[in-house]
């Protein structure tokens, strides 16, 4: 009832007068979208509209972070002759043969991106141990993220994975190393050979993952390769 004599009033005042009404009425009145402004909720964020930050972030950002080098299993198996099998794929078959192989492998299944090179886990004797043939000596992580091996030498935490993340049922990879990171006899010499023997590991096994027997050289079997 007030406001409705308030309104007819202003007809009879002075327009002074009913402008200074008006600009009361007005502070009164609600926002121009008839709301009414309030503290936002705990948890809504604060007056300049920010969240909160995802916490899973960081630890997203980390699985595909490009400073960590990767290590897989190679979805190819071969026989210790790895010299004569690069040469079959157009690959030098010099001693860097086994890293070739590597190298073609993370081609092919797209893990050439970071623009380093690959090198094959396997010993040529003496002190050519795969730490020695590496110029970055420090950790490698799965293609999931997960960091492996804490140095180039030591074992693995859990399963080396093939590239696309499957983990292993079985098999076997060509090291011609001990489980300690050191040399073996056994290489197929120098991997030019499939008349000879030559170490291989188990990559289900960190207990034995560079060496679990001396075999064969004809065998079939797959390479760990490191990005380097």
């Amino acid at each position: 009832m007030r406001r409705r004599w308030l309104l007819l009033g202003l007809f009879a005042l002075p327009a002074g007068v009913a402008a200074a009404c008006g600009t009361f009425e007005s502070e009164s009145a609600p926002g121009a979208d008839g709301g009414v402004d309030v503290d936002p909720p705990d948890g809504a964020g604060g007056a300049d509209g920010s969240r909160p930050t995802d916490a899973g972030v960081d630890s997203a950002a980390d699985a595909t972070d490009p400073a960590k080098k990767r290590i897989f299993l190679s979805t190819s198996v071969f026989t210790g002759d790895l010299s004569t099998q690069a040469a079959a794929f157009g690959l030098a078959g010099d001693a860097a043969a086994p890293d070739r192989l590597c190298g073609r492998e993370a081609a092919v299944v797209g893990l050439s991106d970071g623009g380093g090179r690959w090198v094959a886990y396997v010993s040529f004797g003496g002190v050519a141990t795969p730490a020695a043939r590496m110029s970055d000596k420090g950790a490698r992580y799965d293609v999931t993220g997960a960091k492996i091996i804490p140095a180039v030498g030591s074992s693995p935490s859990g399963p080396i994975r093939f590239a696309d993340g499957r983990l292993p049922d079985g098999g076997h990879a060509w090291t011609g190393t001990t489980n300690l990171g050191v040399a073996a006899i056994e290489n197929c010499g120098g991997w030019t050979s499939d008349g000879q023997s030559g170490v291989w590991g188990d990559p289900t096994s960190p207990a034995s993952w560079a060496s679990s027997a001396s075999v064969a050289c004809s065998n079939p079997a797959h390479l760990y390769c490191l990005e380097d």
